[in-house]
């Protein structure tokens, strides 16, 4: 049976909420000091970015409803995250150029899979394999460098620049910077008649940016981003934090049993007003529009907001049809905000 895990670099919950707030700053070289121009920065899995001008200056603006962390991403220099922005009033980033020491000869070397093979595995591990993934476009697949480790059964994804693709169905260009892309495999078998690629784990982890296409179609989008956030594991969450999940049709199972979602949920307050604490007392069944997912907690309670962050997001697993929406099904953390 697949079980899938995903993580992002985007769920940073703080005690430092405040109202609209603006960061500013500046980006040098970290040898030469010198302003770099372009360089983009923006909140984690959100559309809200920006780029510097050619003094190296930015501005970015945010709300109660941004928790992620800021990213500062530029071609040919070590990506930097940035936390603690809210105490800030001014920021300077030295970035570091990044030096690349991949050897040429372990990337083309006779793993057992060819590179058509794995891209095909990357493809749908990391896009999904629903109506909105197949709309999915990567545009620099060139970049990829995938290994896969026949003895251990395992494919490793990792790119030196961020992965590009355009989803028409969502209407969205999307960048995907890796930090992690893993698959462990229960069984590999390829033969000239079939190929067999048993899935048992999918941890991703990387930083992401969203923007409308050019050619933005705003019937399409809405149609499909509402259909997309529905059921996702950002709408669950809000539900849990608004008291909601039988307004918005999810029902929790205690394993073929369906209980009161209070049962085996707990939310209680914590030390900030904005903050609540949620608890499981057992790992829980969901079911929404007759599609099955479970969740897990590997820790004791987590934090979560009515915005949808939630903290510990890597001891939090999600497994079935949440899990299984890869990133070709996801919408950014600040979609739907407007209401």
């Amino acid at each position: 049976m697949r079980h899938s895990v995903f993580t992002f670099l985007i769920f940073l919950i703080s005690v430092f909420l405040c109202h609209s707030q603006t960061v500013t700053g500046t980006v040098l070289d970290f040898k030469t000091q010198q302003p770099l121009e372009s360089v983009s920065i923006y909140f984690d899995n959100t559309t809200i970015g920006t780029s510097t001008n050619a003094q190296g200056r930015f501005t970015i603006s945010y709300n109660d409803a941004i928790q992620s962390v800021l990213i500062i991403s530029y071609l040919g220099y070590q990506k930097e995250i940035i936390s603690n922005y809210r105490s800030q009033n001014n920021i300077t980033v030295l970035l570091k150029e990044s030096f690349d020491s991949l050897d040429e000869v372990v990337i083309s070397a006779d793993d057992g899979l060819t590179r058509e093979q794995k891209l095909k595995i990357f493809r749908r591990e990391f896009l999904g394999n629903s109506t909105f993934a197949n709309s999915c476009n990567i545009l620099n697949e060139d970049d990829l460098v995938l290994r896969y480790f026949k003895n251990q059964r395992k494919l490793n994804v990792s790119s030196k620049t961020p992965i590009i693709f355009r989803n028409n169905s969502l209407q969205y260009e999307v960048s995907y910077d890796i930090n992690v892309f893993e698959i462990d495999f229960i069984n590999v078998k390829v033969t000239e008649e079939y190929e067999i690629y048993d899935v048992k784990t999918v941890i991703y982890e990387g930083s992401v940016f969203y923007k409308n296409l050019e050619n933005f179609n705003e019937r399409t989008a809405k149609r499909n981003r509402d259909k997309a956030y529905k059921g996702s594991v950002l709408e669950f969450i809000r539900a849990i934090y608004n008291d909601e999940l039988n307004t918005k049709g999810y029902q929790i199972f205690d394993k073929k049993f369906l209980v009161p979602p209070s049962d085996l949920i707990i939310i209680s307050p914590s030390e900030h007003p904005d903050l609540k604490k949620l608890t499981l007392k057992k790992p829980i069944t969901i079911l929404h529009n007759k599609e099955r997912s479970t969740m897990k907690l590997n820790v004791s309670e987590i934090l979560i907001d009515k915005y949808g962050n939630f903290s510990n997001s890597t001891k939090v697993e999600f497994a079935g049809y949440m899990a299984n929406q890869r990133i070709g099904d996801l919408v950014p953390l600040d979609y739907n905000l407007e209401k």
